[in-house]
């Protein structure tokens, strides 16, 4: 397969929002205690203060999953509620509307 248009490839690696530091990270698998404290280099180890407008503004998903210390701050829940708010609501119209379907093609052929 050879494409028309060279597009360069994508990187994917995580990086957490702009903070910081993990100073107020509190979960179970936060940072260790001696670098808990550590201030962050802007886009070095978490993403730009723009970056992070920019994705918390246009809405893009980025689950953090596979990270080594984990940090919970409720700006990134909040991103993952909504998601699971709208798959949800959009499953229920799906399966609203085709439910709605069924029963209204039942009564046209009689």
């Amino acid at each position: 397969m050879k494409l028309d248009v060279y597009s360069r490839p994508i990187l994917m690696q995580h990086y957490p929002l702009y903070r910081q530091s993990d100073a107020d990270c509190n979960d179970f698998d936060a940072a260790p205690l001696p670098i808990k404290h550590e201030r962050f280099r802007e886009r070095w180890e978490c993403l730009s203060q723009e970056a992070t407008y920019q994705l918390l503004t246009q809405a893009i998903f980025t689950p953090n999953n596979y990270a080594y210390a984990k940090c919970e701050i409720p700006r990134e829940s909040h991103q993952r509620f909504t998601y699971l708010a709208g798959a949800i609501l959009i499953f229920l119209w799906l399966i609203y509307s085709l439910t709605f379907r069924r029963r209204s093609s039942k009564y046209k052929y009689r």
